[in-house]
This record gives C-alpha cells, structure tokens and sequence, in this order.
C-alpha cells in the first residue's frame, strides 16, 4: 500500500514538472532574413515574426500556445517594394509534438499595377500554410508561404 502511494505521489511529481518546464521562443531563434532572387532582377525577402500569447487552458493541458506570422515581402528590379503577402499561424507544442491549430492570410500592395486576385490558408500537421495569387498587367504571379512549428515551439 505504502509502494502504491509512493508510485502516485512520484508520478504526480513527474507530471507536474513536466507541464512545467517551457521551453520559450522568441523572434531571436528565428533565422535570419531569407532572400530569393529571380532571373528579372526582381526577389523577395521572408521573415518571421513570433509572438507567444498566454493561454491558461491550454497550458493547463499541458500544452502552450504561439502565434507568428512568415512575411513575404516582394521586390521589383529597381528595388521597390511591391507587395507583402503573410502567413498567421498559430500552434500548440508541448516538447515532444506540434499541431497547427489555426491558419489566415493577410497582404499588403504598394503598386498599383498589381492587384490581388484570391487567397486561402490551411493547416496540415504543425504547418500553416497561405497561398495568394495576384497580378500585374495580365500577367498572374503565385505565392505560397509556410509557418512550420516545431514540438519546442521553434517557428520556421
């Protein structure tokens, strides 16, 4: 009786610290700015912005919570900025395992010879995952951006 009371009470205590430790994020594990060049001169530059909100319930489970955004940030051939298209996941992690819980898509045009023709985000495994597809002059161009997380909370 005494050995099952010990069992619990060090199972207990096992738990416990386990749903304690928390490994955090932060927008310095990010990677540094990645840059894509195109054969017209033209590039883009992906980043990643973490933000790492409370939730009890979730933490109470177990599990925590972070959101962040992957930023596609494109540029024409004489350097201007043209368009941003972003990926909003959010995810839980707990150590061991990661899940996309949610998925949208935002984008922002600064010239005004592109226009922003349709877009959708979906979650997959511990990815959020946004495509848009705009255009300019008759000419269509297609953007896929993906958040992965991590089961230590790492976005990538």
């Amino acid at each position: 009786m005494k050995k099952t009371h010990q069992f619990i009470l060090f199972t207990f205590v096992l738990l416990l610290f386990i749903t304690s430790l928390s490994v955090s994020a932060s927008a310095a594990d990010n990677a540094s700015p990645q840059i894509q060049r195109f054969e017209d001169g033209s590039y883009a530059v992906v980043t990643i912005d973490t933000e790492q909100p409370l939730d009890e319930i979730a933490f109470a489970a177990g599990k925590q919570i972070i959101s962040g955004t992957k930023n596609y940030s494109y540029y024409n051939g004489s350097n201007v900025l043209v368009l941003v298209f972003r990926v909003h996941g959010t995810f839980e992690y707990d150590g061991m395992t990661s899940s996309a819980v949610g998925a949208s898509y935002s984008y922002d045009i600064y010239d005004n010879n592109w226009s922003f023709l349709d877009g959708n985000a979906t979650c997959s495994n511990a990815t959020a995952t946004a495509t848009g597809s705009f255009m300019r002059f008759l000419v269509p161009k297609s953007v896929t951006v993906s958040l992965t997380c991590s089961p230590n909370g790492v976005l990538s």
